[in-house]
């Protein structure tokens, strides 16, 4: 994946943890022969064999991992992303203990509710990457609805709208593991600035 960029200007390069990439690798097992052909063709094959020697808590730069999602949504098509970053998601997160630990975590001493996952991922998400921007969380648990604000994505990253394509999908993915019913929806996505709304509602 040579041509993942490593700098923008005089920042550090963003960073991802491997795990998460794993999880996403893992699950293109799901997609059709070709589109798993498809998207190997254009990561590499050495790429992936490399990502997988890595420990889950190493990190990769972030870069290399938005070309990943570049490639599924290619592949996939938008229309069929969503699900497979809510299934990858789902099956993938107890594979990776750090993130496991959080999530069972939250749900088990506050409660099955997609607004308590939502309110734990501006933490998640530092814990997770390293200058890949932000998430702030506005829960109101009696409506049933939370708001997170993505920001500060940095440029390296902005480009590519996969990204906020991932994130709904595992928004999704925390309505159907608290086993209720909901929407996601995004809204005042800029990938020019690097930002984007994401609204949960859910039904207790």
């Amino acid at each position: 994946m040579a041509d993942a960029q490593a700098h923008h200007g005089e920042q550090p390069p963003s960073r991802i943890r491997a795990g998460i990439t794993k999880i996403v690798l893992a699950h293109r097992a799901r997609l059709s022969e070709d589109e798993r052909a498809t998207v190997e063709a254009q990561v590499g094959l050495d790429w992936i064999a490399a990502v997988e020697r890595r420990f889950n808590t190493a990190y990769l730069p972030s870069a290399e991992h938005i070309q990943l999602l570049d490639a599924i949504v290619r592949a996939a098509g938008k229309g069929s992303t969503r699900q497979f970053f809510r299934d990858a998601y789902l099956s993938g997160f107890s594979t990776f203990p750090m993130l496991r630990t959080l999530i069972a975590g939250t749900l088990r001493t506050f409660g099955t509710s997609p607004g308590r996952l939502a309110k734990v991922m501006p933490r998640a998400w530092e814990g997770l990457c390293d200058r890949t921007g932000r998430f702030a969380a506005d829960v109101d648990f009696e409506k049933c609805v939370a708001r997170l604000t993505y920001s500060e994505l940095p440029a390296e990253l902005s480009a590519s709208g996969s990204w906020a394509h991932s994130f709904a999908g595992v928004f999704d993915g925390f309505i159907e593991q608290c086993s209720t019913t909901g929407t996601v929806q995004m809204e005042d996505v800029d990938l020019k600035h690097g930002r984007a709304n994401f609204v949960i509602a859910w039904n207790e």
